[in-house]
């Protein structure tokens, strides 16, 4: 998450836009013709809003990024969007979604000590 919040040098918060998740979302190799940036958009607004207190319902309480929570919220409503026909309980989608996806692109992405 730390990575990719950061690459907007635009903000000083350590939140995650939309085009900072799509990057993200493409270097998982989870874009695809099944799953583009209309989901991707589709995703980001329902975890963003999700999670937000106090909708007013104007573009002045949207503030259109990602903290850590909404960040949480959206790799679940990714998996579920992708694994919607897929036999399974969701957590169980979520936890291997973690493991083979999201977790190859860490430790593949992880510095190498040098001995």
């Amino acid at each position: 998450y730390r990575a990719y919040a950061e690459e907007d040098i635009s903000d000083a918060k350590s939140t995650m836009n939309l085009r900072e998740l799509f990057q993200l979302v493409k270097d998982l190799k989870q874009m695809d013709s099944k799953f583009g940036i209309s989901k991707l958009a589709t995703a980001f607004c329902g975890a963003n809003a999700a999670m937000a207190t106090g909708d007013d319902g104007t573009w002045e309480d949207w503030d259109w990024e990602l903290d850590y929570e909404e960040f949480q919220e959206i790799l679940v409503r990714i998996t579920d969007m992708k694994t919607k026909t897929a036999e399974g309980q969701l957590s169980e989608k979520v936890d291997s979604f973690l493991a083979n996806v999201v977790g190859k692109l860490v430790i593949k992405q992880a510095p190498k000590t040098v001995v």
